[in-house]
């Protein structure tokens, strides 16, 4: 899978049980994307960089980072460098995480 020009390119490698494991191909942001999620999800950089805003917390992630985020909680992607590599394990809805 090639990085997108911009936005990002997503890429589901299993699924089962409520449970999704992508690989994330991020090419340049046009502006920050913003989002809260009705489940947890737990991402881990895997190749090149990225900042994330985490209910207000600023979070700097390179190669082998990774971030848990909560169900309900805000996050924004503030910038990625082109053709990062992203892995994403979400959980089902109400499966828990650190609020749990």
């Amino acid at each position: 899978m090639a990085a997108p020009v911009t936005g990002e390119e997503t890429d589901v490698l299993a699924a089962a049980g409520g449970w999704r494991i992508e690989q994330i191909l991020s090419g340049r942001l046009l502006g920050p994307v913003e989002d809260r999620l009705d489940h947890c999800e737990w991402v881990v950089v895997l190749d090149g960089s990225a900042t994330l805003e985490v209910d207000g917390t600023i979070e700097s992630l390179e190669s082998g980072d990774w971030v848990l985020l909560d169900e309900g909680v805000p996050h924004r992607v503030l910038s990625t460098r082109t053709g990062t590599n992203w892995l994403a394990v979400h959980l089902p809805p109400g499966a828990g995480g650190p609020a749990s």
